[in-house]
């Protein structure tokens, strides 16, 4: 069997300066919005020259591209990590949401969107099909073991539970207020938002914790 040649110092280095622009890119879009970020903010706070993150990235979409495939990779892991021991529905959503926000706030959208970041917004309506998509996909193992666990109501079908969660879910990028939660508590959007969503989903005779109430067939 043949062994992966060790990567040589060139790739090491392209990888390391690929990943010093995105630390970059990440760090301006949150403290200038996207709106102001310009690809010379972002070479002056990775410490490179304009050419060489022109080399990487032809120009700014290209950047908000590669962020946001990033981020979709640490929500894969981040999915997987949360689902493995996600007793109910409900506290897998409950996660999930909490991830949602938290990247959200990680982000400043809220105070980006509430300045008027036009860029900011537009972004997210033009991935919002995207978002959806992603999050649908996501979902969908989890719903289906829910319905395995006989944890949904006999009348759900999978695949619209999963893009009802998923546009329920990319809705969270554009809400600023809130009068029944703490939107600066993560934790807290995501217990509200899991706890009526799954409303509409899971069997009344299954509890918020899994467990099924007295009386319930197994």
């Amino acid at each position: 069997m043949e062994l992966d040649e060790e990567p040589g110092p060139e790739r090491r280095g392209d990888t390391e300066t690929r990943g010093r622009i995105l630390d970059a890119a990440i760090a301006c879009f949150t403290q200038f919005g996207n709106d102001k970020t310009t690809l010379n903010d972002v070479a002056r706070v990775a410490g490179l020259s304009r050419q060489t993150i022109y080399r990487y990235f032809p120009d700014r979409a290209a950047l908000l591209e590669e962020v946001d495939a990033l981020e979709a990779r640490r929500l894969l892991d981040d999915v997987e990590r949360m689902g493995a021991d996600a007793p109910s529905l409900e506290v897998f959503l409950g996660r999930l949401i909490e991830n949602r926000v938290s990247l959200h706030n990680r982000y400043r959208v809220r105070q980006h969107l509430v300045e008027q970041d036009l860029g900011l917004f537009n972004s997210m309506l033009l991935s919002r099909e995207r978002q959806v998509n992603r999050i649908r996909d996501l979902v969908t193992p989890q719903l289906q073991r829910a319905q395995d666990r006989g944890e949904l109501r006999p009348d759900i079908e999978v695949s619209e539970a999963a893009e009802w969660i998923a546009i329920n879910l990319a809705s969270l990028s554009i809400l600023v207020r809130a009068s029944s939660f703490d939107m600066d508590d993560p934790g807290a959007v995501g217990r509200f938002f899991a706890r009526h969503m799954c409303h509409g989903l899971v069997s009344s005779q299954v509890k918020g914790d899994g467990h099924r109430g007295p009386g319930a067939h197994r």
